[in-house]
């Protein structure tokens, strides 16, 4: 409801700002207008790409605002003080409610507010456990999933070993603190649409695979995303050169609802 507010007090600004105001709503209409420009060049369409549009939006919907202030009132002493008192007793309170409720409500849920404050004391494995996948038509990430899978890293391979992720997890390489054996540390550039740039990148993948030769080859489970419809495991029966390599250079030492994990035996 306030996004559709502050849309319909954004257009009423757009069509009811004075000649002298002008300017200003041009360079507002033309930043929206390349924003949306840059937007539909995108391959794909995503909510938090419109978030950027906020900025011109919420400056346009406050002239619109006073505007319509201005129409309703035939006093500017009224027009001001109907305006303070709208934003002191209605707004502030509303985004200070919105802040409680979603954002801090949402941390002492995973305990951070609470390690932060001292009235609670846990370790990190038990904070990052409480990052839970959120119920969504697509699961395709778990933060405590990665988390768990670069402890078992850690604790199986020593810093100069490499890994490697057939998936969409380039997490992993960060919190187990161990370097990908491959420039591709997410799976796009390998399975893209483009056949010239697909090729050229597999080329390159394969030989960075044998000069690298990862510890742990780690394929992703479950992981269909809105880029990926298919999922890591899947893709993975589309390269047979890819599936023979792995059974012939590694045995599946362990798997998880997420992972199936690959270690180097020759």
């Amino acid at each position: 409801m306030l996004w559709v507010t502050i849309l319909v007090l954004a257009l009423y600004g757009i069509v009811r700002i004075g000649n002298v105001e002008k300017k200003k709503r041009l360079i507002l209409v033309m930043w929206i207008a390349g924003i949306l420009l840059s937007i539909g060049f995108g391959w794909w369409l995503f909510l938090y790409h419109f978030i950027v549009l906020i900025p011109p939006l919420t400056l346009l919907a406050s002239f619109g605002f006073f505007q319509l202030l201005d129409r309703l009132s035939s006093q500017r002493r009224t027009i001001h003080q109907i305006s303070r008192r709208l934003i002191v007793y209605l707004l502030i309170p509303f985004l200070l409610i919105e802040f409680l409720f979603f954002y801090i409500h949402a941390y002492c849920d995973t305990g951070i507010i609470p390690s932060l404050i001292g009235t609670e004391k846990i370790n990190r494995e038990e904070l990052y456990s409480r990052f839970k996948v959120q119920e969504l038509p697509i699961n395709d990430f778990s933060f405590s999933d990665d988390y768990r899978l670069s402890r078992y890293l850690q604790n199986h391979t020593n810093e100069k070993e490499k890994i490697f992720i057939w998936g969409w997890e380039s997490l992993v390489y960060f919190l187990s603190e161990r370097q990908p054996a491959s420039r591709y540390i997410f799976i796009y550039p390998l399975i893209q649409n483009n056949l010239d740039m697909r090729k050229n990148a597999q080329r390159i993948f394969w030989e960075e695979l044998h000069e690298k030769k990862p510890r742990y080859f780690i394929v992703a489970k479950n992981d269909q995303n809105p880029i990926d419809e298919m999922g890591s495991e899947k893709r993975l029966s589309l390269f047979p050169e890819l599936g023979e390599f792995l059974r012939s250079q590694y045995v599946k030492e362990n798997e998880t609802e997420r992972f199936m994990i690959y270690r180097r035996v020759k």
